[in-house]
């Protein structure tokens, strides 16, 4: 059942869909609606909206029902009854599921992590319905990669209607988050995605950019926004960083 953030969402979502001057072919995928899982509406929560890269089949189409009881099976490590009947959504071990259970630690597990995709619609292999972009070691797998030209990008991701905001820039005001987390790249097409969305040039984004000195970056006076903003790598590259998991988590815990 939707709750009045999820049908806010659904609004923003529908405009969007209908507004882009972009002609849907077979090779792309569904657009990505995020849903509002009960936690998050819950006051005293120290509220994350989550960013990342993650297709999860979305050759399949997905309802923000769907992608709220994915959202939970992923967070209580539980199976919901009617949902996951052939096995197939369970608990996903995935180096980014597993940093978004962390992320719902924090504070004595008085978080709430919402998840969304930077990028809404994306390329995919048309004779592939299992479009993630990497493979099971969390490295990049060319055979089922989501490939974008970057000018589509930046039309798919860029601001747009009045006010003039993307639909990311939408999805934080009608949130109201305490945090905006984005786990994204290092490849320079979500860098361009990213800048899009907030009305900057890639340029300007580049030298704040993730190192792995540095894996978690503070975007928000960049960006003009109020709310505190990190970004740092995909967790499957993060992963790979000695450390890089709670060299993050400790970023977010001064917050």
């Amino acid at each position: 059942m939707l709750n009045e953030k999820d049908r806010e969402l659904l609004e923003i979502y529908n405009q969007w869909e209908t507004g882009i001057e972009f002609e849907k072919t077979d090779g792309y995928s569904y657009m990505f609606r995020m849903g509002v899982t009960d936690d998050y509406l819950e006051p005293g929560k120290f509220k994350v909206l989550y960013y990342g890269q993650e297709c999860l089949r979305m050759k399949e189409k997905k309802n923000q029902e769907w992608i709220k009881n994915y959202q939970t099976v992923q967070r209580t490590r539980n199976t919901i009854p009617g949902f996951d009947e052939d096995g197939a959504e369970g608990v996903n071990r995935s180096p980014f599921w597993k940093f978004y259970r962390q992320l719902c630690e924090i504070n004595n597990n008085n978080t709430s992590v919402l998840w969304s995709n930077l990028n809404k619609i994306h390329l995919v292999d048309p004779n592939n319905k299992n479009s993630s972009p990497l493979d099971s070691k969390g490295k990049p797998n060319t055979a089922k990669e989501p490939i974008r030209d970057l000018n589509a990008i930046k039309r798919l991701d860029s601001q747009y209607g009045m006010p003039l905001h993307s639909i990311v820039q939408r999805e934080i005001e009608c949130l109201q988050p305490d945090l905006v987390f984005f786990a994204i790249g290092p490849k320079e097409r979500y860098v361009t995605a990213l800048a899009a969305s907030f009305g900057i040039q890639p340029e300007e984004l580049f030298p704040q950019k993730p190192t792995i000195a540095r894996p978690a970056c503070r975007i928000d006076n960049l960006l003009k926004i109020g709310i505190p903003m990190i970004w740092t790598y995909h967790p499957a590259y993060l992963n790979r960083i000695h450390g890089g998991f709670e060299q993050v988590l400790s970023e977010i815990r001064k917050i």
